[in-house]
Formats: structure tokens, sequence, C-alpha cells
């Protein structure tokens, strides 16, 4: 039956290093090996943990304060980064909605000339296309951005 060990760090924030007892291995006795101890260590961010930017510090003096400059540059391209990508998406938004308005308007403004000029099936077919298609893409347009929303 395998050892039940409670946890020694029972903090909410995640530990830098944990050491776990994974469980009834017993080693090799002619070896002298005591049995097995498993370690692991997680990081996310930009920044090492303290105890390893201190160990940095302790190879090269001036060597956190570089790479604490180097996550804040990162951390500056990243915002601009996303800023312009945020700038570029409403400029193609708007883009695309001024393009639209001007062909429905224009794809109207020539069905009724066609229609004054005597040709009115092609005026009533060419009004109609241009509103069908104004309403249809307004209503694919919200249906696409349901979707992307939900999931």
């Amino acid at each position: 039956m395998p050892e039940h060990h409670p946890p020694q760090n029972p903090s909410t924030r995640t530990p830098d290093k944990v050491t776990a007892n994974v469980g009834p291995i017993t080693g090799h006795p002619l070896l002298g090996i005591p049995g097995a101890t498993a370690v692991f260590q997680k990081h996310s961010g930009p920044l090492p943990p303290a105890s390893e930017l201190a160990a940095y510090g302790s190879v090269q003096a001036d060597m956190p304060e570089r790479i604490l400059r180097m996550a804040e540059q990162n951390s500056e391209d990243e915002r601009l980064r996303l800023q312009r990508e945020q700038l570029q998406r409403f400029w193609l938004d708007m883009t695309g909605r001024i393009l639209g308005f001007l062909f429905a308007v224009g794809a109207l403004i020539s069905g009724i000339i066609l229609c004054l000029n005597g040709h009115d099936w092609a005026g009533g077919s060419i009004g109609a296309a241009a509103v069908g298609g104004t309403v249809m893409a307004l209503i694919t347009g919200k249906y696409a951005q349901n979707i992307k929303k939900s999931e």
C-alpha cells in the first residue's frame, strides 16, 4: 500500500518547485537506491522565478536588469502589435461597409435609371438584387458574428 504524504506547500499559489513521492517504488537494495522521488518545475511568464533571477545575477551582475529590460521591451512590443492589429481590423471593417453601401446605392440608382428609360424588368431585377443582396449580407454577417461569439 503506498504511503500518503500531505502536501508540504499548502499555499494557494503555484510553487516554483514541487517534490512528490511517486508511490510504492522501494528502490534497489543492492545498489543502495532508497526509492523514487519526482521533482518538476513549471514556469509561466516573461520572467524567470526570483530564485533563478538571483542565480543569473551571481553569474553576471547586470544580467537580472537586462532580463527585466528585455521583458519590458517584449511587453511594449506586444502591446503595440495588438494596437496596430486592432486599428487595421477597424479600417478593414469600415472599408467593407463603405464599399458595400456604395455598391448597393449604385445598383439601386442603376435600377431606377433603367426603369425610367423603359427597361422595367431589367431595372426591377437589378434593384431587387441590390436590396436582396444587401439584406442577405447583413443577415449572414450577423449570423457569423453570433457563431464566433458562441465559440
